[in-house]
């Protein structure tokens, strides 16, 4: 299959320029929380140094992937992630996810910048994704299946793997919210009827990334955890403005990494 054959491609490259065989998790970061890392060159990747590997160009992407060791495990950092409303195909949204499998690894813990629609979410709140629900109108599983990743239908029943959430909520430290991600195509902020059709159905928070993402990690068998930091609320009168939720997500993102840390480091 031609798009297998450019995954496997992609996933030899990293394998190479990071002289590693294998890894043990890999997180996405969503818009505006990538980390202050200061690592060696060595283990810095452009995206546009691996093979067929789709860029962003939203603000708060900085479009590169980051090798560390934690705790003795190894540990892949994307920092940002391709949106289907830029253009992307399909295909394309998902291929880290793709690479990622294609890597042998078995945690993912994917996170994004949302906006709050239950009232008592705060920007600021970072929350557990307990599941989702797919607005976006695409699936990334029609069409031809990657037999190699996993089986033609999918149960999603448990899309965000409850030992990985327990895990977090063990750490007393965290006192992390849990809410249910509406995930939509975008470019636009939601109207205000959405706003309120989402909430009737059950949506705590509102974002253009991460469902069809979660869909192939599922495909491909592995373990999610999903963080949602909620960088702007729908509960009040404010414009809403990405540059505003890019210094939300600045605001964030430190605390999101030690979160990070800890479910690596007792995994």
């Amino acid at each position: 299959m031609k798009q297998l054959k450019k995954i496997i491609k992609a996933a030899n490259y990293i394998k190479k320029k990071f002289k590693e065989n294998s890894f043990d998790t890999a997180v996405i970061f969503g818009s505006g929380l990538n980390p202050d890392f200061n690592v060696n060159k060595k283990n810095n990747l452009d995206y546009s140094d691996i093979p067929y590997f789709p860029k962003s160009k939203v603000t708060g992407h900085n479009n590169s992937l980051i090798f560390q060791k934690i705790n003795d495990k190894k540990v892949l950092f994307f920092e940002g992630r391709p949106h289907f409303f830029e253009g992307f195909n399909v295909e394309e949204v998902v291929y880290p996810v793709r690479i990622i499998k294609e890597l042998g690894i078995t945690n993912l813990i994917i996170t994004n910048a949302s906006g709050g629609l239950n009232k008592d979410l705060k920007i600021g709140d970072i929350v557990i994704i307990k599941d989702h629900i797919n607005f976006t109108f695409n699936n990334p599983l029609i069409g031809a299946n990657i037999e190699e990743h996993g089986p033609r239908f999918v149960d999603m029943t448990d899309a965000y793997d409850k030992n990985l959430i327990a895990l977090l909520k063990k750490n007393k430290n965290y006192k992390l919210k849990e809410g249910i991600y509406i995930g939509v195509s975008g470019p636009n902020y939601e109207t205000t009827a959405e706003v309120n059709f989402f909430k009737k159905i059950g949506a705590d928070m509102a974002g253009m990334s991460a469902v069809m993402e979660v869909i192939t990690a599922k495909h491909c068998g592995l373990r999610v955890l999903g963080l949602s930091c909620i960088t702007n609320s729908y509960n009040t009168i404010k414009k809403i403005d990405h540059n505003n939720i890019i210094n939300a997500a600045k605001n964030i993102k430190e605390q999101l990494l030690k979160i990070i840390y800890y479910v690596i480091g007792n995994l």
